[in-house]
């Protein structure tokens, strides 16, 4: 629930992992989506709820102020059993437009990470582990909040084992593992814009 998702963050409030564990939870936790439906909210824990904010900021926001001057029974408002019968079909095209311009926002904010990372190849960093895989690591570096990935291969000559439960990749040999949100150094070895995909390197 959301009540315990809260006491779990508020406890580890205080760890040097907090940021992580947050972004951890946040992804493990469904999108919100526009829907006609009563779902209420799970993160403020409210049965009943709806939101709106500006008619500037979105289109949804203008309807549910469409939608409370109906109900209220202004008479300047339009022909409300159209609105309603159309409701969906704006919702539908609302979530499709909100995920289309999330995507883009993540897109432009990449390139120009991967952009400031070419013009520092060769250049050492500190960063985090903030993904863990079988193919290897994803670390984000501390100071400009850039990723990278670190490929298995290009650690230790060994073989790893990947634990998705304790997000760790421990050697098989050596018994050295890497953790989520381990502290690291790397080194930027390459970045291709095609790909969108930054390469580091770990330094010992």
């Amino acid at each position: 629930s959301s009540k315990e998702l809260r006491k779990i963050l508020s406890r580890v409030s205080d760890s040097k992992y907090h940021n992580l564990i947050e972004k951890v939870a946040l992804r493990s936790m469904a999108k919100a989506i526009y829907s006609t439906e009563n779902r209420g909210h799970y993160g403020l824990g409210y049965r009943n709820y709806t939101h709106f904010t500006s008619p500037i900021r979105r289109y949804p926001d203008l309807q549910v102020h469409r939608l409370v001057k109906f109900y209220n029974q202004d008479s300047s408002f339009a022909d409300g059993k159209n609105h309603t019968e159309n409701n969906q079909s704006i919702v539908s095209q609302s979530n499709a437009a909100e995920l289309k311009a999330q995507r883009a926002e993540r897109d432009y904010m990449k390139i120009k990470q991967l952009r400031w990372l070419r013009e520092h190849i060769s250049e050492q960093f500190q960063g985090q582990i903030a993904g863990i895989n079988q193919r290897g690591l994803y670390i984000e570096l501390a100071e400009v909040m850039a990723e990278g990935f670190v490929a298995v291969e290009a650690l230790e000559s060994d073989d790893f084992i990947f634990d998705p439960d304790k997000y760790t990749l421990t050697s098989k040999r050596h018994g050295i593992e890497y953790r989520l949100g381990d502290r690291v150094q790397i080194e930027v070895r390459e970045v291709q814009l095609d790909t969108m995909q930054a390469n580091f390197t770990l330094i010992d």
